[in-house]
């Protein structure tokens, strides 16, 4: 059971948001993206699989969510691992700031604001 959890923001999160993408190429790039991330628990690194739920939401706390929950099992790599998300086009809206929240194992951890690449 993770004690203190932690994902570092190494967030190569590649967002294309589907309405700013689309309209920059002549071919939609569609709404999916990889998330990549370091798990700790404790300090240590990360290397057993551990079941992680995304969530997406509007505000840092509180706020809407955006799409489902997304649950994947895990196996990181000396505590890295990557996820490819997809929340839907609905998810996403021109110009609008978006949160990941992360729950592993059940504890969910603070949630990251995405930046597009």
């Amino acid at each position: 059971m993770f004690t203190h959890t932690e994902v570092r923001r190494s967030l190569a999160a590649l967002v294309a948001a589907a309405g700013m993408a689309a309209t920059a190429l002549a071919t939609p790039v569609g709404t999916s993206f990889t998330y990549q991330g370091l798990l700790e628990n404790a300090g240590t690194k990360v290397t057993s699989t551990v079941n992680v739920d995304f969530r997406l939401f509007d505000a840092a706390s509180g706020g809407t969510q955006r799409g489902g929950t997304i649950s994947q099992m895990v196996t990181p790599d000396e505590g890295v691992f990557s996820a490819t998300l997809d929340f839907g086009a609905g998810a996403f809206a021109p110009n609008e700031a978006l949160w990941l929240e992360i729950t592993v194992e059940g504890e969910t951890l603070d949630r990251q604001k995405l930046e597009s690449a």
